[in-house]
């Protein structure tokens, strides 16, 4: 069972200051209902952050629902998919580390 790691912020530039500081670069998306994604994985870690929406990914099955300014880690090589849940495009900020495992 993976770990999870959830942050919280108060607002989106505390958000891609904090990614930034982890040492990840963060880039903002825009996904409209009913995107998926289906199960992958990346070889660094990456943590993803939500702007508007609500979106859920299943980290090895474990569900994590996230709201706006809500975020998680997902670990390097954790195989996980994701999806919009509701009506609203979500706005993501997705993080990756540029090399490794750069949270544990």
């Amino acid at each position: 069972m993976v770990m999870i790691q959830r942050f919280e912020w108060p607002n989106q530039a505390a958000m891609e200051q904090e990614m930034r500081q982890l040492g990840c670069y963060p880039i903002t998306y825009h996904y409209a209902p009913n995107s998926y994604f289906a199960p992958h994985t990346h070889g660094v870690d990456k943590i993803v952050g939500v702007v508007a929406g609500c979106f859920l990914l299943r980290l090895q099955g474990q569900r994590v629902e996230l709201g706006p300014m809500q975020g998680v880690r997902v670990p390097a090589l954790v195989r996980h998919d994701a999806e919009v849940v509701g009506e609203e495009t979500v706005i993501s900020v997705d993080a990756l580390a540029v090399a490794g495992d750069f949270l544990g």
